[in-house]
């Protein structure tokens, strides 16, 4: 079996789990994670720090940026097909794309990613050595790939996307931390 076919069917067993899961644990979930992520945040200092605007299957970490009055920058895919970083101060500011994702504006300036203390990266499912998954496309990946490695990665996932191993390709950049709200 191909790393692609497992990757497939990884996403595909992830998305399941997702659906079968009780709307009431995600949002438990989701609160537990934002309440993680918020002491970190404030215990590590960060000022800087990239989001991303969750999907409905993702964890809300919506209160991180609703309570911390820090500087945010949600990414977007640019025309080259890069990710990019953007500030971010309301959420009137994203636009949902063609694939369905919030992303910021194409008017509004992109930021020099160096600059950023944190990256906050979603994930169909990561392992314990900080293997991740996304969702096929590599955007994270390219972008880790081509950015300074001082500026920390943090997986952003329910626990039962948590596996003991995820299929991982050489491309494949991993995140520093992860974060389930467990």
């Amino acid at each position: 079996m191909t790393t692609t076919h497992q990757k497939n069917e990884v996403r595909a067993r992830m998305k399941s789990l997702i659906k079968e899961c009780p709307i009431n644990e995600l949002n438990t979930f989701s609160k537990k994670i934002s309440a993680q992520l918020m002491t970190l945040i404030r215990e590590k200092k960060w000022r800087t720090i990239g989001l991303f605007a969750p999907l409905q299957s993702e964890p809300s970490i919506w209160p991180v940026f609703e309570e911390l009055k820090l500087d945010f920058y949600f990414p977007r895919v640019n025309f080259q097909n890069i990710l990019e970083f953007v500030q971010i101060k309301n959420q009137d500011q994203l636009t949902e794309e063609n694939r369905g994702i919030r992303e910021p504006a194409t008017q509004l300036p992109a930021i020099d990613s160096s600059l950023l203390d944190v990256i906050l990266v979603p994930g169909m499912a990561f392992d314990q050595a900080g293997n991740r998954l996304g969702r096929g496309k590599g955007f994270y990946d390219k972008f880790f790939h081509d950015t300074p490695k001082k500026i920390i990665r943090i997986g952003v996932c329910f626990p039962f996307q948590i596996l003991e191993q995820v299929p991982v390709e050489e491309r494949d950049q991993p995140v520093d931390q992860v974060i389930t709200g467990y």
